[in-house]
């Protein structure tokens, strides 16, 4: 992105926003992780979003090592829909974090016949016995 000037900032748990009616809080990462592993998954920004009465979990490519951050890093993770974690990677969606985020309705983002071979059949399993996928 500086490569072709687009303008980007980097944010971090604790920051928050407001657009009009829409609160949108930063949950991942800490602002300290960002020196350790600047570009991996569980690097990803996961943002809480509340319009009105509806709350939507956009958690990007964490995996359980993030999830576990977020479910000791305090505050809610309850939301009306989530976006699935990393694509619905075994290496994600631990039943702790499916319980804490008590969605009503789940996402999976998945290429077609994805070669990594997302979404894992135990983890759309979880979530399908946890909200409506």
């Amino acid at each position: 992105m500086r490569q072709r000037g687009i303008p980007f900032e980097f944010v971090s748990r604790g920051e928050a926003f407001r657009f009009g009616d829409v609160a949108v809080e930063v949950l991942l990462p800490f602002a300290d992780e960002r020196l350790n592993e600047p570009w991996g998954n569980d690097q990803s920004i996961v943002l809480r979003i509340s319009m009105g009465s509806r709350s939507f979990l956009l958690t990007g490519d964490i995996e359980a090592v993030a999830e576990r951050q977020l479910l000791g890093g305090g505050g809610t993770l309850r939301a009306d829909v989530v976006k699935v974690p990393h694509h619905g990677s075994r290496t994600s969606s631990t039943q702790e974090f499916i319980d804490a985020v008590q969605a009503s309705q789940a996402v999976i983002s998945v290429g077609r016949r994805s070669p990594f071979g997302h979404p894992h059949r135990d983890v759309v399993e979880r979530w399908q016995a946890a909200v409506s996928v």
